[in-house]
């Protein structure tokens, strides 16, 4: 007779993600589950209160999940990072290494956050070395992708989750109108009732990540006679991969950008735009009482998610003396300056 194995909870990671092929349902939110022992088949159970839950999805596979054991500090973007390694302990399945047109195709994707639904960063990795039981060395990195290089902290620390972003997490069919809602779930396994013990219930509410704008580019400053004269270079989430266009698709209703002066905590002035430059011109910053260091934060603004990543541009000591000096030029006269 063989020994009975009671049924064991299963690990259940909601994650709110942006858009990776690009053909996702932009506001659903992903799940990756895992157990140990795996029940053969995990179920998940959804209601929009307390009460009432019916079956919404059912995983027959576990995700490759795993946390990190040493710190990983942020990289380069845009190009490989090949300064940066991590190690990982998965708790369920296996890394492995691709070539790298493989990797520029889309392979060896993955998520590392700190477990929170929307706080993820998106990295492909080419090279993932065994090196003890279920831990990996992961190198040549590609860092900050489908625009979550505005997530990327100074370092994710020892404990962050890492989540491979194969075929096996899936898409939660949740409809639009529950975004920034709370929803009630609960996970386990199949062959148990939803309200048996071996269930865990979650109450989370998603942003809808996928529909969220990319922080805008190449963010520039120029003192051009005391005003601050600002350009940037949007993104698109939207087929920008497409190189025989002339400009990538807005992926909006219409192009909108907000800016922001931000000095310390205090939001100093905020303007919405629809061109990709402003000037913060020597007679609004007098008026704003701009008189220290500050900071220049500008996003993109979507009609169904509203502002996306900022893009943030520090002006200095040394831009601020030749805005404040420019000031003092049209003031007292050049003579004075």
């Amino acid at each position: 007779v063989s020994r009975f194995v009671p049924p064991l909870p299963v690990f259940a990671q909601f994650m709110d993600l942006p858009l990776l092929p690009g053909d996702e349902v932009p506001h659903a939110p992903h799940l990756a589950v895992s157990a140990d022992p795996w029940p053969g088949v995990a179920a998940v159970y959804h209601s929009p209160s307390a009460a009432n839950y019916e079956l919404l999805d059912v995983f027959s596979v576990a995700s490759t999940l795993g946390a990190l054991t040493e710190p990983l500090a942020a990289g380069p973007l845009g190009v490989f990072d090949r300064s940066n390694t991590f190690r990982v302990q998965l708790t369920q399945g296996a890394l492995e290494s691709v070539p790298q047109d493989a990797l520029l195709s889309g392979s060896n994707v993955a998520a590392i956050g700190d477990g929170s639904p929307e706080n993820w960063e998106i990295i492909q990795f080419q090279y993932a070395t065994l090196v003890g039981e279920n831990v990996y060395e992961v190198s040549h990195l590609l860092r900050g992708q489908a625009g979550s290089d505005a997530l990327v902290p100074a370092e994710w620390p020892v404990g962050a989750g890492f989540v491979l972003l194969d075929s096996v997490p899936k898409q939660l069919d949740l409809v639009s109108s529950t975004r920034n809602v709370a929803q009630y779930f609960r996970v386990g396994p199949s062959g148990r009732s939803f309200d048996d013990p071996s269930y865990q219930e979650q109450v989370q509410a998603f942003q809808g990540i996928g529909l969220r704008p990319y922080a805008p580019a190449h963010l520039k400053g120029e003192d051009i006679s005391g005003d601050l004269a600002l350009t940037w270079i949007r993104r698109t989430r939207i087929d920008g991969d497409i190189w025989d266009v002339p400009e990538v698709p807005l992926g909006e209703a219409f192009e909108s950008y907000r800016v922001r002066i931000v000095q310390g905590p205090t939001v100093i002035r905020e303007q919405v735009v629809s061109a990709s430059a402003w000037a913060y011109s020597s007679a609004a910053q007098q008026i704003d009482g701009i008189s220290e260091p500050f900071e220049v934060r500008v996003a993109q603004v979507s009609e169904k998610f509203g502002a996306g990543a900022e893009a943030v541009l520090a002006v200095g000591e040394r831009l601020f003396l030749r805005v404040w000096v420019s000031r003092r030029a049209a003031n007292l006269g050049s003579i004075h300056a």
